[in-house]
């Protein structure tokens, strides 16, 4: 075999077999770096620190081999395929719609491709209330802005009635977090609300737990020309009313600092005129049938050990043997 040929050789065994050599090569090192990483969680607590000098030093002879393991291994399969699928608009679109919307924020900071696809689809824009929608289920999407504690609530309403209210409350405090332009352009509720009642925690009943919704310090109303209200209008009342409501003398004792100014809590509250078949009035209505059986199972049992204290107690008054609570329930099985 002349030179030539050796030549040939060698250029041929590299553009076919060395790329799935050093593809191979890479999962061997992957599958060493495991197996060292693990010896060494194993050796932490145990000492071995001249073996933990040893581990570190073939960890870092194996990360120096990855530029050319790389190089020679060029772009794996799943790696060329999952670029593939986040080339494609719609994919990737139909990926992040499972997202949650704190995520699908988080998301926008991922790459300018993802950028892209959350500005230029309607859906994911109505999903995150960036975009009004006046069709379709209703929607919190304020739920994914930091600082803002969302509650729905239908114990006002009769139960009986097949078309039924819902309020919607969205909670804040005075040291609400300062929020990016997109995430003040948020509506708070989809479809599009124009108006809120507004309560503080220090002279109005709604601001309270357990106080009622009826007489609020104001109403906030959409600007003109706009969907509707945004997280940036709750702000903007709340950064308003905070400093005029910090010496409120009708603030309970446990709203004041330190220094005494008063930590004033906001809630904004809305009533939406909504169907039974709404699914955030079913969820609300399974959450309370929840609670309510709850509740029973919780006095059920609160009865049954106030019977065993009365068994244990006549027990002792008759020198008898204290029973366990299985015996006890045991025994009132047989009664009965």
């Amino acid at each position: 075999m002349d030179r030539q040929d050796c030549e040939d050789d060698e250029s041929l065994y590299f553009e076919n077999y060395a790329p799935a050599a050093a593809r191979d090569a890479q999962h061997k090192r992957e599958s060493i770096l495991r197996n060292v990483g693990d010896l060494k969680l194993v050796l932490k607590d145990g000492g071995g620190s001249e073996v933990q000098k040893i581990l570190s030093l073939v960890e870092q002879d194996l990360n120096d081999q990855k530029h050319f393991l790389d190089l020679v291994a060029g772009p794996s399969d799943a790696s060329t395929i999952s670029q593939q699928v986040f080339d494609t608009p719609e994919l990737l679109e139909h990926i992040l719609l499972y997202l949650h919307n704190p995520d699908l924020l988080r998301a926008y900071s991922i790459s300018r491709q993802f950028n892209a696809t959350i500005e230029g689809s309607p859906k994911i824009q109505r999903q995150l209330g960036l975009q009004a929608t006046a069709q379709g289920d209703i929607t919190l999407p304020l739920q994914a802005v930091s600082g803002f504690t969302i509650f729905t609530d239908r114990n006002r309403y009769h139960k009986s009635s097949s078309s039924s209210g819902l309020l919607i409350g969205i909670k804040a405090s005075r040291h609400i977090p300062r929020l990016g332009s997109r995430s003040r352009s948020m509506l708070i509720c989809q479809p599009p609300i124009e108006n809120i009642k507004v309560f503080t925690s220090c002279c109005t009943s709604g601001g309270h737990r357990g106080g009622t919704f009826d007489t609020p310090l104001e109403f906030l109303h959409a600007k003109s020309g706009s969907a509707g209200l945004t997280a940036g209008d709750l702000v903007d009342a709340v950064e308003r009313l905070a400093p005029e409501h910090s010496k409120c003398p009708d603030a309970p004792p446990y709203h004041h600092d330190e220094k005494g100014v008063v930590n004033v809590r906001f809630t904004f509250a809305a009533d939406l005129d909504v169907d039974d078949t709404e699914p955030l009035v079913q969820t609300r209505r399974r959450r309370l049938k929840q609670k309510e059986e709850n509740r029973r199972r919780q006095a059920l049992r609160s009865e049954t050990v106030a019977h065993y204290i009365s068994a244990k107690r006549l027990a002792r008054e008759k020198g008898q043997l204290i029973p366990t609570l299985e015996e006890y329930q045991a025994s009132e099985g047989r009664n009965t």
